[in-house]
């Protein structure tokens, strides 16, 4: 094995990979280096790609809104960062500066797209290791997030009345999955879909509906996600007041991260407006990768999209926070 391919089979991201498919990584990669205090990545800004470190140590921290820089973790090598970048738009919630010289490979989105092309299956290993990754980062700072974070709940005000609301919604779900597109003409995710996918989908998928202040199933279900057709869905941490996370919109899924991971739900997902829903299976799922493999590959897109946009919440709410409450999350390593 090529000596740069025997570094990087050493690294977590890639130990899914075998030893052919990382050396079919290698002519993707750029070299990178960097001097000491150098900024590899700036809070702010996209498309930076995810950088494997091969030698040397970064630093990362966090610019918080109310003025002041906090440090959050040290990255040594071999070790890697910078992964949103290749499954998100998101721009980088961390600030990311070289201690002493730093040098490794870079894989960008660019590139990352040459992959999904050529190489579908090493694409497929690569996404759902930084989609497990991003899991456990977001469970580790869920549980730092402080109850001074409280949301105020606050309710849209409608134009309808609550019947007539209750009445839409009654009607929504005893439609078809088609009627309700065709409806909800500029739902995301749904309207790139042919009429053959949304036939697919509409065979395996469960209809629900549920009024605005209710939750979604008592335990969110990890076996299952969900998407949302109409209305809107908080994800929240139960406590004496509700801490909101992140909110949900027509054509998103939620309840990503406990479907990726395997494990208990650390959140719950509150109806924010009265709300029509779906949710799939993990045999659903596999279902349609076997019968129809371009929807199984942008319906997993979009669940990575999801489990980046909530750790990129997540994070922004550390940033609205004061330096002690950034720090005490900050005690964990490798936290952002």
């Amino acid at each position: 094995m090529d000596l740069l391919a025997q570094k990087l089979s050493t690294l977590r991201l890639l130990k899914s990979l075998s030893p052919t498919e990382i050396e079919a990584l290698l002519p993707y990669l750029q070299d990178f280096y960097y001097l000491d205090a150098e900024t590899i990545i700036s809070q702010g800004l996209t498309h930076q790609g995810l950088h494997f470190i091969l030698q040397g140590q970064v630093e990362v921290s966090l610019k918080i809104f109310g003025g002041g820089e906090v440090k959050i973790a040290l990255l040594d090598s071999p070790n890697s960062f910078g992964e949103i970048s290749l499954i998100s738009d998101y721009a980088a919630t961390g600030m990311v500066v070289a201690k002493g010289e730093v040098s490794g490979v870079l894989l960008s989105p660019t590139n990352m797209k040459t992959i999904d092309l050529i190489y579908p299956e090493i694409s497929n290993k690569l996404k759902r290791s930084i989609a497990l990754l991003c899991c456990e980062k977001s469970r580790r700072l869920l549980q730092y997030i402080p109850t001074k974070a409280s949301h105020q709940q606050s309710w849209t005000d409608f134009s309808e009345s609550p019947m007539e609301r209750k009445m839409l919604v009654e009607r929504l779900k005893d439609s078809s999955l088609e009627n309700i597109l065709e409806a909800q003409m500029g739902v995301k995710f749904f309207k790139d879909l042919s009429k053959k996918e949304i036939e697919c989908l509409s065979g395996k998928v469960k209809i629900l509906s549920l009024n605005r202040g209710e939750y979604v199933e008592a335990k969110t279900q990890s076996d299952r996600f969900y998407g949302l057709l109409w209305g809107a869905v908080q994800t929240v941490l139960p406590d004496e007041k509700v801490i909101k996370i992140s909110t949900y919109g027509p054509g998103e899924l939620f309840g990503t991260l406990e479907f990726i991971d395997g494990l208990d739900s650390p959140c719950r997902y509150l109806i924010r407006e009265d709300a029509v829903y779906f949710y799939l299976t993990g045999s659903d799922l596999l279902s349609i990768k076997e019968t129809l493999h371009p929807l199984w590959g942008k319906i997993f897109n979009t669940i990575l999209l999801s489990i980046a946009g909530q750790i990129t919440a997540i994070n922004s709410i550390f940033l609205q926070l004061n330096a002690e409450d950034v720090y005490e999350a900050g005690k964990e390593p490798n936290n952002v």
